[in-house]
Parts: C-alpha cells; sequence; structure tokens
C-alpha cells in the first residue's frame, strides 16, 4: 500500500509546485517500489522489506526476507 502514496506526492506537488521536495520523494519512492518487484524472480513484490541504509555494508540495498 506504501507505494500509492507516490501517486498522492505528485498529486500535492501538482497543486502546489513550489513543495518541489514532494515530487523528488515521489519519484524516488517509485523508484523503489519498481525494483522490489523487477528484483523477485516471480514479478511479486513481496509483504515485507527491509532497508540497508548503511552505505558501508556490502549487503543490497533492499533485503527480503523469506
Amino acid at each position: 500500500m506504501a507505494c500509492f502514496l507516490a501517486g498522492n506526492m505528485a498529486l500535492g506537488w501538482h497543486f502546489h509546485r513550489d513543495l518541489t521536495y514532494l515530487l523528488d520523494m515521489a519519484k524516488n519512492l517509485t523508484n523503489t517500489c519498481y525494483q522490489m518487484y523487477a528484483k523477485q524472480a516471480t514479478g511479486l513484490s513481496p509483504e515485507i522489506v527491509y532497508f540497508n541504509i548503511e552505505s558501508n555494508s556490502n549487503e543490497p540495498t533492499i533485503i527480503v526476507k523469506v
């Protein structure tokens, strides 16, 4: 359900163009949601995902626990 938030943020930017951070966050969230689907062999997004936010780690950015 969080992936639908990107559309709401983009609509918010559409009506308030001075809030450019909304469009940037919408683009980043949309890309993240796409990657969650694209990285799965089945093409289905996992229900629970953990994000690796440590830049010095060797683990992937998106971690799916099965």
